[in-house]
């Protein structure tokens, strides 16, 4: 079984958690933690132990930890991809009260390594819901999530008033 690091628990409330199990392009990689480092803090996981991780193993190896709201996972599909999206993952159980509410509209979706640390933060703060940036993705070019500037939206992915 794969386990996160003895100093997860460590990391900051506001550090944003990345996984990574793809070791098929370390070039991408290293772009990739280069757009992450540009935008704020990030706790990144990897080692041979996560090679080829699925979402539901990445999850259960968070689950004995303090309740995230949001995981990133690179994964092949980030490696292989021009703009490498990381794929931004609910941590939410079946068994909490707001799962439904949560997922409707998918456990994860896709987002740019720059914009992660936004979807964390909102999640975090509670200022953003998962369901919302997973709609708002949904309205972008390539079903990526590319940070409210790119959308012009606002928290919760609601349109600015006028």
């Amino acid at each position: 079984m794969r386990t996160f690091p003895e100093d997860f628990e460590d990391r900051g409330q506001l550090v944003t958690v990345v996984v990574r199990t793809d070791y098929s392009d370390n070039v991408a990689w290293r772009r990739v933690r280069a757009a992450l480092d540009n935008t704020g803090p990030t706790f990144v996981i990897e080692g041979p132990e996560w090679d080829g991780a699925t979402v539901d193993e990445v999850l259960e190896a968070s689950a004995p930890h303090a309740v995230l709201a949001v995981v990133f996972i690179a994964d092949a599909q980030t490696m292989s991809s021009a703009e490498y999206p990381l794929l931004a993952v609910a941590s939410i159980t079946p068994d909490h009260d707001d799962y439904e509410e949560t997922i409707w509209n998918g456990r994860d979706f896709r987002t740019l390594p720059r914009a992660s640390h936004e979807i964390h933060r909102g999640l975090e703060l509670l200022t953003d819901a998962f369901a919302s940036l997973a709609s708002v993705a949904h309205s972008h070019p390539g079903v990526v999530f590319r940070g409210r500037q790119f959308s012009g939206r606002g928290p919760a992915g609601a349109k600015p008033s006028a």
